[in-house]
């Protein structure tokens, strides 16, 4: 399926492209299936300017419960207002005035997601990354991270469904000595004392994932390093985060991997 929309010198193409991603049987949502399949849009204006955009899609696969038509409306829903967002946001840079005629005037967008499903657990990440050229020295990607429960049909946006309040201090403690241990380029200065002062003050960490290791806390170029630096990755794996009691008692929490 295919459509093709002019907007003055805009084209505007979207396509969908169906692939088997993920499939799970759940048995809230009555042994029925659920697909993941992926959608792509691309809006290009000549080699200089583009966007492409690759999203997921979750479908019913068999019967379907409320629960699940839920989840899967909720699910669909987030990711195509991110991808909204992402057009509207690149159609916004052409009209800005941005001619695109050669190499010094860039708007190159690249909108991708990534599953990441730890072995036996129901809790499932999705990684959601936009890459921003704009031409000049070199470009800027911002990965987001939405954990979810694949058989409940639940969002876990911030890390305190996992840790609580009280624990949170801690883990900020030693997100730092991990960071200064395993990053001999990391300066604790740049960018990190306003970072700390937010996340203490709004008591959530909203961008993590897990996978078959442990907790990964994820912080963006420029967040907490220099552009040189490149992303930060702070992993804590599920045995400390046992034994040092870290996870909360209930919850979605029980349901991570066992070390």
């Amino acid at each position: 399926m295919g459509c093709k929309v002019m907007l003055g010198r805009i084209s505007i193409i979207f396509v969908c492209i169906v692939g088997h991603l993920i499939v799970f049987s759940s048995s809230s949502f009555a042994q029925s299936a659920l697909l993941f399949t992926s959608k792509s849009s691309s809006i290009e204006t000549n080699a200089y300017c583009r966007l492409d955009a690759h999203i997921p899609h979750a479908e019913p696969v068999g019967g379907s419960s409320a629960d699940q038509i839920k989840f899967i409306d909720e699910f669909n829903r987030r990711w195509s207002s991110k991808l909204t967002a992402t057009e509207s946001d690149y159609l916004g840079m052409i009209r800005s005035g941005i001619d695109c005629l050669d190499a010094s005037n860039v708007v190159i967008y690249d909108l991708s997601f990534e599953m990441r499903t730890p072995v036996g657990s129901a809790i499932m990440s999705i990684s959601f990354g936009v890459h921003r050229f704009f031409g000049g020295a070199h470009g800027y990607r911002f990965t987001q991270f939405e954990v979810f429960d694949q058989i409940e049909g639940v969002f876990y946006p911030t890390l305190s469904y996992f840790i609580d309040d009280q624990n949170l201090g801690r883990l900020k403690d030693l997100l730092e000595e991990k960071l200064v241990a395993e990053n001999a380029d990391f300066d604790p200065k740049f960018g990190w004392n306003s970072w700390k002062a937010q996340i203490n003050s709004t008591t959530e960490i909203a961008n993590f994932y897990f996978d078959q290791n442990g907790l990964k806390l994820y912080f963006n170029q420029y967040e907490i390093a220099p552009y040189s630096a490149g992303p930060q990755v702070v992993s804590i794996g599920y045995s400390e985060l046992r034994s040092k009691s870290f996870l909360r008692s209930s919850g979605p929490a029980l349901k991570l991997p066992q070390p």
